[in-house]
């Protein structure tokens, strides 16, 4: 598939080691993304790629209210979250 037919990439996880690479790569590659990421704080990390141009937003995707939010206005979601503790 071409860049072309994705307007805008809703990637989970970016607070995290692999989700915050892989929107950090889907940016430097020209993709419109969504990084969502749950923690408190921004990572590091998450913050370059947000002045690279995505749009950061903290989201629980535990709630429905908030993953309704998270998708929409996307064309494709890459799901990297993941509860690694409580």
């Amino acid at each position: 598939m071409s860049e072309k037919q994705f307007k805008k990439i809703l990637a989970t996880g970016a607070s995290g080691f692999i989700g915050g690479r892989l929107a950090g790569a889907l940016v430097e590659r020209g993709y419109a993304v969504r990084a969502l990421y749950r923690r408190e704080i921004i990572p590091e990390h998450l913050e370059k790629t947000r002045n690279l141009g995505a749009e950061v937003v903290r989201r629980d995707l535990s709630r429905i209210e908030h993953i309704r939010s998270a998708v929409r206005g996307t064309d494709a979601i890459i799901h990297a979250a993941a509860l690694t503790s409580d």
